[in-house]
């Protein structure tokens, strides 16, 4: 088993661009790869700062993931409201709730649509919010691993 010591000398050369994640061999321990951290950071503030990115990308994607699952809902019930806008309106409707089509004016129908289009709209706009925020945690993270600073 190597030591946390050896596992920093198994860093990329300064003069390789850009932080990567990058995992020692044998190792389940994942280290920000980069400039090597100067002296003042120790061990544990190394590896706390590994499970700080770690976190922080696992959120990053779940959001990611929660985002694509509402820009999918925006595109079908855009093209719901498409659709209701295109027919006539005292035509019928109907709703689908589990296996049974249950009759729906017109009306009721073109203000449920509009309503879940401006809900999932603004649900988008908070996540696309917080991606920016996980963002701009892991690159601040980065910066800190990468100058040898400890929060």
């Amino acid at each position: 088993r190597r030591s946390p010591r050896h596992q920093l000398r198994l860093l990329r050369p300064s003069c390789l661009a850009g932080p990567r994640l990058s995992s020692t061999a044998g190792s389940s321990v994942a280290v920000l790869a980069g400039r090597a951290p100067s002296a003042t950071m120790s061990s544990p503030d190394v590896n706390a700062k590994i499970q700080d990115y770690q976190q922080l990308r696992a959120e990053l994607a779940q959001l990611i993931d929660n985002r694509q699952t509402m820009v999918t809902q925006v595109n079908e019930t855009g093209m719901v409201k498409q659709e209701l806008d295109v027919i006539e309106p005292g035509a019928a409707v109907y709703k689908l709730i589990g296996p049974v089509l249950i009759p729906q004016s017109h009306e009721d129908a073109v203000q449920n649509v509009d309503t879940r289009l401006t809900y999932i709209k603004a649900e988008l706009e908070k996540v696309d919010k917080l991606i920016e925020e996980k963002e701009g945690q892991i690159q601040s993270l980065q910066e800190e691993v990468r100058h040898g600073h400890t929060r």
